[in-house]
């Protein structure tokens, strides 16, 4: 996991000289992506078998196969792309609500906890 990254605007710049409006503000504390880097691999080929499904269930209905078959592929490419939602929230709460530098509390941690373990069992 990335160190954070303080960005802000910058007063120097060609946009403050032009804009009065823009002031040296503080916008936000930024961490790298970890699903695009730590994970990327791994999530790219998740997406390639959502990909793979949501082309059999084109198949399927091209092939005008059962209803029954279609939602089960339906089914099964909802399933996987729930899970890969789920995947990338969690990250997305463990590094912008609990990550170590921005110094959580003990109450905001396990209440990210509790809130990845509500969208798990929602998202199953």
């Amino acid at each position: 996991m990335g160190q954070p990254v303080l960005i802000t605007n910058d007063c120097s710049s060609e946009r403050a000289a032009r804009d009065s409006d823009f002031h040296r503000t503080t916008l936000k504390v930024a961490f790298p992506v970890s699903h695009t880097i730590r994970e990327k691999t791994k999530l790219l080929n998740r997406v390639r078998r959502i990909r793979g499904q949501v082309e059999a269930v084109e198949r399927a209905l091209e092939q005008e196969i059962g209803c029954a078959e279609v939602l089960q592929l339906i089914t099964g490419a909802r399933g996987a792309i729930n899970g890969l939602m789920g995947e990338v929230i969690e990250d997305h709460i463990r590094i912008h609500l609990i990550h170590p530098a921005l110094h959580p509390g003990p109450e905001v941690a396990n209440a990210a906890e509790e809130l990845i373990e509500v969208l798990r069992s929602y998202l199953k």
